[in-house]
């Protein structure tokens, strides 16, 4: 009894001293990786030593990577970002940032030009209108704009580039509040894969503007009280998304003028002067599953675009066909003013986005221990928007949101079980955040096995082979 008990003792010594570094040899590689990805921070205000009171100051001082963390309080500055960086404020009600000598910085309040940098969290805002500043000037790529306030500039949010052999790409510009800016958010020049991203841009003269700029998701946007444009594409702007933006109270909700290939669907418009407007040139844009409601001029177009996808076209609160059917769509088309187009599938009701249907989850009924082990998941989303997915693995862990995927397609989702019986679920949530609800489940039992004991038998052993004899005694 006394060697078994000794050997138990020696083995949970070894397991301690051999096994524990392994583990948080895990823990300390995720951190280095995370701090690879994100530098160090350096501080700007607040109390602490060694804290920066300029932010320029803290960016020159950095390095690739860096977190430049800035505690609440007025700056006057005018900020140039030339490394690649993340810009963070404390509280962005109250982390506000006024400009200071501009012309050293293109008139901008903040300039980026490196690529791969974050801004996040600030209030940057003039106090008297001046119509030559800028807010943030986007001069590269890869970069993150959101959750800011930016108040009162020529132009909120800006990139110009007249070089058309330089493009700007996968910008991520969300969740900021723009108003009170002549342009709220402005582009002009191969601004091309990026998005604009569920902003609240209100009061300005013209809200979001893009020229020459392609292939980019203008999606979930608040634009009220413009005083001309909510979303206008001009001048080759082609192949673009506008999606779920709700436009009210603006002289013009979207317009698009010479641009081809965009598609403008799930869009509110309501209560501005001329709803959809398509002129000057625009040809091959398609509308549809828009909800067009009270405005003075619901459309307007002269050219060669589409009003219906070829299954559904848009609601308009003044169509006064019938139904007999009762599909939903009217039985006869609507006619856009100013031309000869139609929308041959007018809806009878507003379309309002679906959340993903119920999703599919398969995998084997068991597994192994510490090996990986995979389900296939699945779902159908009635907009055929991209979706994500959420795996509760019933072990008080989940996947975390993964995606976003096709809807339909097949996705492959791993985790690492310990032994024991666990019920798998999994949701999915649309790109705008709408969630099924959760899947039928899978048992899914994971035996407990000597393989892996062994494993680590053998490794105790090869590392302490005078313990063999105490391991046999234990087991």
């Amino acid at each position: 009894m006394i060697r078994k008990l000794l050997a138990i003792v020696t083995i949970i010594f070894i397991i301690c001293t051999c096994f524990t570094p392994s583990i948080g040899s895990k823990i300390i590689e995720r951190k280095s990786s995370s701090i690879l990805s994100y530098g160090n921070t350096l501080y700007v205000g607040g109390t602490g030593p060694g804290n920066f009171t300029k932010i320029q100051d803290a960016i020159d001082n950095s390095t690739e990577g860096d977190t430049v963390f800035v505690y609440s309080g007025t700056y006057y500055e005018s900020i140039l970002l030339w490394k690649s960086l993340s810009l963070i404020g404390e509280d962005k009600e109250n982390t506000i940032l006024f400009p200071g000598a501009v012309e050293q910085n293109e008139n901008s309040t903040i300039y980026i030009s490196a690529d791969n940098c974050s801004i996040k969290d600030f209030t940057i805002r003039n106090n008297i209108f001046n119509i030559d500043i800028i807010g943030i000037n986007l001069h590269s790529s890869e970069n993150k704009i959101f959750n800011n306030n930016i108040r009162r500039f020529e132009y909120g949010i800006y990139l110009s580039e007249e070089n058309e052999e330089l493009f700007f790409i996968n910008n991520n510009i969300s969740n900021n509040e723009v108003s009170n800016c002549t342009f709220g958010i402005y582009t002009r020049g191969n601004f091309m894969y990026s998005s604009i991203y569920k902003n609240y841009v209100i009061d300005n003269y013209e809200g979001i503007k893009i020229y020459y700029s392609m292939n980019n998701s203008i999606t979930r946007n608040y634009l009220h009280s413009n005083t001309y444009y909510a979303i206008y594409l001009n001048i080759k702007s082609d192949g673009n998304i506008i999606s779920k933006n709700v436009c009210t109270e603006n002289r013009y909700a979207i317009r698009v003028k010479a641009v081809t290939n965009n598609r403008i669907f799930l869009n509110w418009v309501e209560g501005n002067e001329i709803g959809l407007y398509s002129c000057c040139g625009s040809n091959g844009n398609v509308f549809y599953s828009n909800s067009v409601i009270d405005n003075d001029k619901q459309a307007s177009d002269s050219f060669d675009n589409y009003w219906d996808n070829g299954i559904i076209g848009n609601y308009w609160d003044d169509y006064n066909g019938t139904d007999s059917n009762g599909d939903g769509i009217g039985d006869t088309p609507y006619h856009i003013p100013d031309g000869d187009n139609e929308d041959r599938y007018p809806l009878m009701e507003p379309f309002e986005n679906n959340p993903p249907e119920k999703p599919n989850i398969d995998g084997p009924p068991s597994g192994k221990a510490g090996e990986e082990y995979c389900v296939i998941v699945h779902c159908t989303d009635l907009d055929f928007d991209d979706v994500f997915y959420l795996v509760d693995w019933g072990d008080g862990t989940t996947s975390g949101w993964v995606g976003p995927y096709p809807q339909c397609e097949p996705v492959e989702i791993c985790h690492d079980f310990w032994h024991g019986t666990y019920i798998v679920r999994v949701k999915v949530k649309d790109i705008y955040g709408l969630e099924s609800e959760w899947s039928d489940s899978i048992e899914v039992t994971i035996p407990r096995t000597r393989g892996k004991t062994f494993v680590w038998y053998q490794r105790i052993i090869e590392i302490f082979p005078i313990l063999e004899g105490l391991l046999k005694l234990f087991y």
